[in-house]
């Protein structure tokens, strides 16, 4: 019989039943699942990047969006504590890219804290060009991807 080669937990897997009839419940597993609160919660479940444009500090409609978001996580666990680090792409001097990546990290900070999270939980820290997401490219798309801030929970 095929049921015998199957695997009890492929069976967990794909959510086999416990019992004949219509009143079954489900068998759910999450072979991902992560401790509530964590940083790996954070990462699985709330988007942690938050993009600019050329030059700019300003938050958009979509970046607000996902600082509400991280907002909503960080006032449900409110032990936990982030750091926002703020990155710029290539172009320019190392001086000014430092502080670009100040202020789009403050920008978000700001923004955390407008939406309820006490500003002694959350720290900031400048990459300037030093971390990009997608070094070495030389395109618009590149660029646009280094320039962020991120949220990373400690």
């Amino acid at each position: 019989m095929i049921l015998k080669k199957i695997s009890p937990w492929l069976l967990l897997a794909l959510g086999a039943c416990e019992c004949a009839d219509d009143s079954c419940q489900r068998v759910e597993t999450n072979m991902s699942a992560v401790a509530p609160g964590t940083a790996a919660d954070f990462e699985q479940n709330v988007p942690n990047t938050v993009y600019f444009s050329f030059n700019r500090a300003n938050i958009t409609e979509s970046g607000a969006k996902i600082i509400e978001n991280q907002a909503r996580f960080l006032k449900t666990y409110a032990s936990t504590t982030a750091t926002l680090e703020g990155n710029c792409d290539e172009r320019g001097s190392r001086e000014f890219n430092f502080a670009l990546g100040e202020k789009r990290a403050n920008a978000v900070k700001t923004h955390l804290e407008k939406n309820g999270v006490a500003s002694d939980r959350l720290s900031t820290v400048s990459y300037g060009k030093d971390k990009p997401k997608n070094p070495g490219a030389q395109t618009e798309k590149a660029h646009a991807e280094n320039r962020r801030a991120v949220t990373v929970i400690n």
